[in-house]
Order: structure tokens, then C-alpha cells, then sequence
């Protein structure tokens, strides 16, 4: 039985081991800033800086493929030099693939919400 336990043992610490690494694999990265650049299947983005007088990123690249998500946008077409976007991505070998990419609305240009009326009981207007 005593035989028995080492090997298990060490089986179990081998496993918890290979999924920590495998679980790091997995945790991505993200990226929020301006588009540089756009081509079929790759993002170019200048990445947005908390002080940006004291230090200026190198642009990233990442590339899109069937399995990526977009969100705001329908699709890389939807997109435009200049746009903000969000991406999560994972770093595949040499490469930046994206998981998700969001386009990020610019809230100056949003409308500015109406001031709720007050509602009566039966959650219509009052008439005014």
C-alpha cells in the first residue's frame, strides 16, 4: 500500500503543476487605445497612457480570426483608423491573437440623457 501512495502522490503534484501552467496559458491580456492601422486581419493600436508626457508605448499588433468576438461593432469592417477600442487577446507564440474586440463610443458625443418626469402610480407621465 505504502508503494501505492508515492506514485499517486506524485501523479496528483505533476497534474496540479501542468494545469497551474495550462491555466496561465489560458489568462489573457488586454489592450485599450486608438487604431493606428487596419489591415484583413490585424489591428495596429497605440495604446492609451495614464502620462502619456513622460512615456509614449509601442504600438501593439494583434490579429483577428473567425473565432474572435466583436462587440459595439459587427465586425473588423466596422472598424476605422482612429476608433478606440478594447481588446483581450492571448499571446500565442510570436503573435498577438485577439479574443474580444469592443469598440469604445466616445462619450463626449453621446446625447446627453433626458431628465426623468415624475411618473404616477400607474407609471405614465403626469400631463404637463
Amino acid at each position: 500500500m505504502k508503494k501505492l501512495i508515492i506514485p499517486v502522490a506524485v501523479g496528483v503534484i505533476s497534474l496540479a503543476i501542468s494545469s497551474l501552467s495550462f491555466g496561465d496559458l489560458l489568462a489573457g491580456k488586454s489592450i485599450e487605445g486608438q487604431i493606428q492601422n487596419i489591415s484583413a486581419n490585424k489591428l495596429t493600436i497605440q495604446e492609451d497612457k495614464a502620462d502619456q508626457a513622460t512615456e509614449q508605448a509601442a504600438p501593439v499588433s494583434i490579429e483577428v480570426n473567425q473565432d474572435t468576438l466583436f462587440e459595439q461593432v459587427d465586425s473588423l469592417s466596422g472598424l476605422n483608423q482612429g476608433d478606440r477600442v478594447k481588446i483581450e487577446y492571448q499571446e500565442d507564440q510570436d503573435r498577438n491573437l485577439a479574443t474580444t474586440v469592443s469598440k469604445i463610443e466616445d462619450e463626449t458625443l453621446q446625447p446627453k440623457a433626458e431628465m426623468q418626469q415624475p411618473t404616477t402610480e400607474e407609471g405614465t407621465k403626469p400631463p404637463q
